[in-house]
């Protein structure tokens, strides 16, 4: 049975640019007993888990067009709230209340299911699984007894994930936007560095003075040198890597989920070698607090959308990586014309 889609935000063009990579719509914890929805570059999605692991399929049943994650499960399958009908994890009905047994179910009546795949805490999917690009990011700190991971509550941000990507990856702001959590004021001047590309991977390190707390418990911080190592993959996977001095790092996951053309849902996950046997909370709460100070200046970014023509914003020595990360943009296929 088919249902239209209607672009509203998106080109065609950027549309099927971003559809060709995985994303994040959940995490894993969080798809249980109940039908989670989410939403993934305009296209509303239930997400299930299933005797075959996790569905993610298109929220709307094929009946009368409810949304089926207003539904509940019975046992391996979805049940729509309106009528009743039942779908298992490939998206076939499997029964209709109203309609007796012995009859055939048509084969129309089966959900647009797209691929899953669980990683690093959290459920993928890709809306364009013919030309899909097959790259994952690689983390090896999952999984890895020496790290623990702490998940942190998914944020709604009113930005595009081009801004938000460029922004965690963004230097020159730490010490003066992050001055209420680990940014240190009077160490603004940003070294020389260097940004490596490798297909659609982007890496840089270079040393960063901030205060040496990782929770509001440290009130007079100390001042501390870590090496910061940035990498990240196309389309809006980031990794830093905080390395410090005395072996204790941290290990921050950014992955900026695509709603629409201007509005994003942010994945991070935290790890850490260290503090292991304290509670998580008041980390959560630090990391919490930097996106707090984050958000409002990404927020505000006009336009909206990430201008890709280098000769729209002034750039300076510091951007490296989002002159880079433009062009990285352009090169892979992604078109200058977005709906507004």
């Amino acid at each position: 049975m088919s249902w239209t889609f209607r672009y509203t935000t998106f080109t065609p063009a950027d549309w099927n640019f971003f559809a060709r990579y995985w994303h994040p719509v959940a995490f894993s914890a969080d798809v249980k007993g109940a039908p989670v929805s989410a939403k993934l570059l305009e296209q509303e999605l239930v997400i299930y888990r299933g005797a075959t692991g996790v569905t993610v399929a298109r929220d709307i049943c094929l009946h009368r067009g409810v949304r089926l994650s207003r539904g509940r499960m019975e046992g391996c399958e979805i049940v729509c709230p309106y009528h009743g009908f039942r779908y298992d994890g490939t998206g076939r009905c499997t029964l209709i209340p109203a309609q007796d047994p012995a009859l055939p179910i048509s084969s129309k009546l089966t959900l647009q299911v797209y691929p899953s795949v669980e990683r690093y805490g959290m459920v993928w999917t890709c809306l364009q699984p013919q030309g899909a690009i097959p790259d994952l990011p690689v983390w090896e700190q999952f999984g890895d007894p020496a790290w623990q991971a702490i998940p942190i509550p998914p944020a709604a941000w009113q930005a595009s994930a081009t801004r938000q990507t460029e922004n965690f990856n963004d230097v020159a702001h730490l010490p003066i936007v992050h001055v209420g959590t680990f940014g240190v004021p009077t160490s603004t001047r940003i070294p020389t560095y260097t940004v490596n590309q490798e297909r659609n991977r982007l890496r840089f390190e270079m040393p960063v003075e901030q205060q040496d707390r990782a929770t509001f418990d440290v009130t007079s911080p100390a001042t501390i040198r870590n090496l910061y190592c940035y990498d990240f993959l196309l389309p809006f996977a980031s990794r830093l890597w905080i390395k410090g001095p005395d072996g204790r790092d941290n290990v921050l996951i950014n992955v900026a989920s695509p709603v629409t053309a201007k509005t994003s849902r942010i994945f991070v996950t935290m790890l850490r070698n260290y503090d292991q046997d304290q509670p998580t909370g008041p980390a959560i709460q630090f990391e919490q607090a930097v996106a707090a100070e984050d958000r409002p200046m990404v927020e505000d970014q006009r336009p909206e959308e990430l201008p890709l023509d280098l000769t729209e914003e002034v750039h300076i020595y510091a951007d490296r990586f989002a002159i880079e990360f433009r062009k990285l943009l352009v090169d892979s296929g992604l078109s200058q014309d977005s709906l507004s």
